[in-house]
């Protein structure tokens, strides 16, 4: 499991800024979105070497999505 990219290489999406990605091997991953303060974490669990991503603001569901697709 990877520590997520540096704060100094985050990059930003059409969506919301990334602010950090582990990688989950496999050309599997999930982001870490920005979100405001007060708004819950939002996630992009993302399979299959990104070509189909979901949304999810439960890191244990960006979990499962990226384990079992």
């Amino acid at each position: 499991m990877g520590d997520g990219l540096p704060l100094d290489a985050s990059y930003t999406t059409m969506e919301r800024k990334v602010l950090n990605r582990m990688d989950r091997g496999e050309g599997r991953w999930i982001d870490l979105l920005e979100h405001s303060f007060g708004e819950e974490p939002l996630y992009r669990a993302c399979g299959q070497h990104g070509a189909i991503c979901r949304y999810t603001n439960d890191l244990w569901q960006a979990e499962i999505y990226v384990q079992y697709y």
